[in-house]
């Protein structure tokens, strides 16, 4: 199994991903983006025409968002792949670039699981829900274990991006890693821990920096 998928065409493996993500996407909006859930978020705050209008443009640019996961995708492993193949080069490991968006691609599949955990959480457990549930709800993250109304919005994504799924993500880059090309799943694990995570922590000050010059109260 793990050597047919080292072998198989990574341009395949990118495509059934990212139909797989749009089939997630359009269950998510179809039955958890739906037009009660945004009447009951806006009401207190937006006029009925208004909320009309909110309804009318999600559901006319609705289409963008399939166009959009390839390509943030695309990006994403883009980034990775860079941050790996430059780490393989100190740790004097002969990873192809091509291997190491591969790396990425199969990586990524852990985060399946908590988009799935989201969909069964407000289909079956909590049913009454707002706009604000839906985004900010982020299963086994250290941001579910706070109260999101005493925490500044700089401190959302940083809280959110802390949970388990990054921890098995990182784990298992280093496992693609040392089935690729390292010797042992250490040796492969350490070199993720170099390069991923110092690269990892420079985009969360990033998006810190971009939240707080948006929002300069945050």
């Amino acid at each position: 199994m793990l050597n047919q998928l080292k072998t198989y065409p990574t341009v395949w493996l990118f495509i059934f991903y990212c139909l797989y993500l749009s089939c997630i996407n359009y269950f998510v909006q179809t039955f958890l983006f739906t037009e009660n859930v945004i009447y009951n978020s806006y009401a207190e705050q937006l006029s009925f025409d208004r909320i009309e209008e909110i309804i009318d443009e999600q559901n006319k640019y609705s289409w963008l968002g399939y166009l959009i996961i390839p390509l943030l995708q695309a990006i994403k492993f883009f980034l990775v792949a860079c941050c790996l193949a430059a780490g393989a080069l100190f740790f004097d490991l002969k990873l192809k670039f091509g291997q190491a968006f591969k790396v990425a691609l199969l990586a990524d599949v852990v985060f399946i699981v908590p988009m799935l955990i989201k969909i069964f959480w407000f289909m079956v457990i909590k049913q009454d829900y707002t706009l604000q549930d839906l985004q900010m709800f982020s299963p086994l993250s250290v941001l579910n274990l706070m109260d999101t109304k005493n925490i500044g919005v700089l401190w959302l994504y940083p809280l959110q991006l802390l949970n388990v799924f990054e921890l098995v993500y990182i784990l298992l880059l280093g496992f693609w890693v040392y089935q690729f090309v390292a010797k042992s799943f250490e040796k492969g694990l350490n070199m993720v821990l170099s390069s991923y995570l110092p690269a990892l922590f420079i985009w969360i000050v990033l998006v810190m920096f971009v939240t707080l010059n948006l929002n300069p109260q945050a």
